[in-house]
């Protein structure tokens, strides 16, 4: 794969991506989400590492390495995902897509706390077009104001992710410019988030339980080996190749083909308001990303080892 062409793994990661909500939603109410990701996670680092095992490499970080994957597999693999998974309980999977992708203005405000990065004024009004979009889109539940309204908790978890998604971006920005190999870093931060994810279930009281039913067999397996390993693996390495400001359209482009699936298999239904703010929030994701480094991702320009497969 590190081989493969670098626009294959960029439109691959942006359709597996998409897909991956439509997977999410198939999940509920069958296992506690929670455990789903302990699941998920532990299965993908037991293949990475094993995988790194069989061709004799070394799993030895340091102890700082470790606290900064151990931050990473909490953001990225647990915190970001319980987030999502129980969103799609509230709301179609293609609008919590949709709203996930205001994690392009998140990256700009944290790249200018942590790293430095200056904010234009063009960045400004992509946060406002962002903010109005998500407005528009969920027009009819704002009016309505209910704080126990399905929708309004939906968005609610929906945007939490955006925060804990670039954090956690700043901190793999981090350990690729420490230059970690990625497929054992990665299957290290996932054993992390798998923990993390445990610490919340149980927190939390939920079962530990597991499904046969087909549906969700089939969900779990796409999210665990497709969506997730096979996907951050595709996307990192395309992250290190062209830059994360270019790498980011992936989550500009991702929320269209999860809301074309949500339409086809989950009835959801368009109206003119929910267009008009779908594209604002698309337009407002562009303008941050055309805008040059400063404006796009705030992540610093990355290196990183990926490995054969």
């Amino acid at each position: 794969m590190a081989t493969a062409p670098t626009g294959i793994l960029y439109a691959a990661t942006v359709l597996l991506w998409g897909c991956s909500f439509i997977a999410i939603a198939n999940l509920q109410g069958v296992v506690a989400l929670e455990m789903s990701i302990v699941y998920r996670d532990a299965l993908c680092a037991i293949l990475a590492l094993g995988y790194a095992l069989l061709r004799g490499q070394s799993l030895r970080f340091s102890r700082r390495d470790h606290l900064f994957l151990a931050v990473q597999g909490a953001f990225l693999f647990a915190l970001n995902d319980v987030f999502i998974w129980n969103a799609v309980g509230y709301l179609t999977s293609g609008l919590v897509a949709l709203v996930i992708s205001l994690v392009m203005v998140m990256n700009v405000i944290f790249g200018a706390l942590f790293l430095g990065f200056a904010i234009r004024p063009r960045v400004l009004l992509a946060a406002g077009l962002g903010i109005g979009g998500v407005a528009l889109v969920f027009w009819p539940d704002l009016m309505a104001f209910d704080p126990s309204s399905d929708a309004l908790i939906g968005l609610g978890l929906a945007l939490c992710s955006p925060i804990v998604f670039s954090l956690g971006q700043i901190v793999v920005a981090r350990n690729q410019l420490s230059d970690l190999p990625l497929m054992r870093s990665t299957g290290v931060a996932m054993s992390y988030g798998a923990i993390t994810a445990f610490v919340m279930a149980m927190i939390l009281g939920r079962d530990i339980t597991w499904s046969f039913d087909p549906a969700f067999v089939a969900s779990f397996f796409y999210i665990a080996l497709i969506g997730s390993l096979l996907g951050f693996f595709m996307y990192f390495t395309v992250l290190g190749r062209i830059g994360p400001g270019r790498a980011a359209y992936i989550s500009v482009l991702t929320p269209v083909i999860a809301l074309i699936v949500s339409t086809l298999f989950e009835g959801f239904v368009w109206t003119a308001t929910s267009l008009v703010g779908a594209a604002i929030i698309l337009a407002g994701n562009v303008l941050v990303l055309t805008g040059g480094p400063a404006a796009a991702i705030a992540t610093p320009q990355v290196k990183s080892r990926t490995e054969p497969t």
